[in-house]
């Protein structure tokens, strides 16, 4: 019979390239579904790659701000009273005038009284001879940095240190700020505030500082949900996110443009720590601090009753109010307290401050940062220690010039960033070279291991590996086959996660219900790698999940109809925590895949920023609350 034929000695060569010819034919299918469908997808997502997401991303260890675990790291001390120990007599108004008042009292005798007006050096000492000082005398003070100390007969009764930005540089007017020695602010290269806070993770801050990330979420700072330190030291982080790679400083960058730079950092010399971070800023306030290192009550007041935080906060705020009409960078260094435990005692002073810089300037981008995470101990202790605060903010003006790189910012914050992300950004900001389009490549090595978050749009595909972060400190989760064999073995876990997920998402006002993905019917299982394994560690793996979501059709999400027919379909992957002792599971987060123009991303976005929004919506004033991850809640 013809079906008894032999076989053609070429049929084996065919079996074996035949799956090679097949996945090359579905490719290429995929990859024209994208070019001839969804055009705009394939310039935001690269998706024609049969490789699974999962295997080239990294998939992040998250946990509730509220897990026991992390809590060992916690102790909630909200603040710390600091006793006034003499009147205040002398205050200085924006414009640099000194005013003193002479003081009243019914039980002492101030008939003797006089003050005196000393300028400071360098080492927080005084120079040159006191001048005397009359009361209720409005005066122009000459110094940028000077004491006010006030005697009566032979017993201080009164002394305290201010700063005077506009000393050195007085504030202009439109037309000699114009011709004059600085820049003009530019709403399209926006100056720089940079407060850093040393050692510091993102979930401590979210823990310990809640009225700070209560105005952060309120303000629209950007706070990103997978953000790694490079290195495992501090110094080497701390030198990459100021200096870059080829040791130009920021300060060195903006002062090219003709911008007036301040550094406001506190030294400590017991610390071994006296060296200027930014020695050739135009302006810098050791003396300041020097002085009020030597005169405090302790480490935490001031002789006069005030805090030391609000001490450092104090410059930042002067400055920034004086020159809000000129191209200017900030830095300011916050010493987190020494005592962790007292971490919460900041939160006042930061959140106030933070405030006021946001009141008065409409020109400047602000970034809060730290080096490397709260080092601590256990699981949390090992995630924390990696993962460091980030926090930026940008102005009204650059939202509206610049809405495509705003746009981008937003985009990037559910990718993998590292400190050498966030050094090219501050360095693109700082030389102004922000490009006038935003960039869509294909990734090389170089540029997968560092570039701007503003000017590209960054691709799923980062992990350790492509991003050269050493392995001590990677955080991204592994996975195992035969864990994951195990999990779904039977179903009953994969059913469990979809349940817990369905049930978070249908409580969002737009959400119709989900349906599951077909090809994806099993979750993933990860865990951190084994160099971290200890017997808490063991206890926890995430278990990820993809489903699509549908949504009522009496609005249209731009880009939607994935499901087809009339009904709007979004994709997303699932992340839930679960305990494998007591087989508990915690929902962690539902970040969008694929969803057309919509830049949501994450399922508690999706509603208020695509459903009845279009697409462009971010141009338009007024804050834009779905681009901060919130990470008061369980993202963090």
């Amino acid at each position: 019979m013809e079906n008894d034929r032999p076989l053609p000695k070429s049929i084996p060569y065919v079996r074996l390239i035949a799956p090679f010819l097949i996945i090359g034919a579905v490719a290429g299918w995929f990859t024209w579904r994208l070019d001839v469908e969804t055009p705009l997808e394939k310039q935001m997502i690269t998706l024609s790659r049969l490789q699974s997401q999962d295997e080239i991303t990294c998939e992040w260890p998250k946990f509730s701000i509220w897990d026991r675990n992390q809590l060992k790291n916690s102790t909630f001390a909200r603040s710390i009273e600091c006793p006034s120990t003499q009147t205040s007599f002398a205050s200085l108004n924006s414009d640099g005038h000194l005013i003193v008042t002479e003081p009243f009292s019914e039980t002492l005798d101030y008939s003797e009284i006089k003050c005196f007006y000393r300028p400071l050096s360098q080492d927080g000492g005084t120079r040159a001879k006191p001048t005397r000082i009359q009361f209720n005398t409005r005066s122009k003070a000459e110094h940028d940095q000077f004491v006010v100390n006030c005697v009566n007969g032979t017993t201080t009764v009164y002394e305290e240190a201010f700063f005077n930005p506009t000393a050195q540089v007085e504030v202009p007017s439109r037309a000699r700020r114009e011709a004059g020695r600085f820049a003009a602010a530019d709403p399209m290269s926006p100056s720089l505030a940079i407060v850093l806070i040393d050692d510091v993770s993102s979930a401590a801050v979210a823990r310990n500082l809640p009225k700070t990330m209560s105005l952060m979420r309120d303000e629209d700072f950007f706070v990103p949900s997978r953000y790694s330190q490079s290195f495992p030291d501090t110094a080497s982080n701390l030198e990459l996110l100021l200096n870059g790679n080829d040791s130009t400083s920021l300060v060195e960058l903006m002062k090219a443009r003709g911008c007036l730079t301040l550094s406001n950092e506190e030294l400590l010399p017991s610390l071994n720590d006296d060296i200027l971070l930014f020695p050739s800023a135009d302006i810098n306030t050791r003396p300041l601090h020097e002085y009020n290192r030597k005169t405090r009550a302790n480490e935490y007041c001031l002789a006069n009753g005030k805090s030391t935080v609000s001490s450092v906060l104090s410059p930042l705020l002067s400055f920034s109010s004086s020159f809000r009409d000129l191209c200017t960078l900030s830095f300011t260094r916050l010493r987190s307290p020494r005592n962790r435990s007292l971490l919460g005692s900041i939160d006042e002073e930061l959140s106030s401050a933070l405030s006021q810089l946001l009141s008065t300037t409409s020109k400047t981008a602000i970034f809060v940062i730290s080096p490397s995470g709260l080092k601590g101990h256990g699981l949390s202790g090992a995630v924390e220690t990696k993962s460091p605060l980030l926090a930026a903010w940008f102005p009204a003006q650059f939202r509206m010039t610049r809405n495509e790189h705003y746009s981008t910012f937003a985009w990037n914050m559910d990718k993998l960033i590292t400190t050498r992300d966030v050094s090219e950004t501050l360095r693109q900001l700082a030389d102004g070279s922000l490009p006038d389009f935003v960039e869509w490549r294909d990734w090389d090595e170089e540029h997968l291991q560092a570039t701007s978050l503003l000017g590209e749009m960054l691709p799923e595909e980062r992990n350790c590996t492509t991003l050269n972060i050493p392995d001590e400190n990677c955080l991204c989760l592994g996975t195992d086959e035969k864990r994951n064999a195990t999990v779904n073995a039977d179903g009953i876990l994969y059913k469990r996660v979809y349940d817990l997920v369905e049930s978070r998402a249908i409580q969002e006002p737009c959400i119709e219900g989900i349906e599951e993905d077909k090809r994806w019917f099993h979750v993933n299982a990860y865990r951190l790698f084994e160099r971290e394994v200890d017997e808490e560690a063991s206890d926890v793996e995430w278990l990820t999940i993809k489903f699509y979501v549908r949504i009522l059709e009496r609005n249209v999400i731009h880009g939607g109809n994935y499901g087809g027919g009339s009904e709007n379909y979004v994709w997303f992957k699932a992340m839930v925590r679960h305990y494998i002792s007591t087989d508990r599971l915690e929902y962690v987060e539902a970040i969008i895949i694929k969803s057309g123009e919509c830049f949501a991303v994450n399922l508690e976005r999706l509603c208020s920023m695509c459903y009845s929004t279009p697409f462009w919506a971010l141009s338009a004033p007024g804050p834009n609350k779905g681009f901060l991850l919130d990470t008061a809640t369980a993202v963090v």
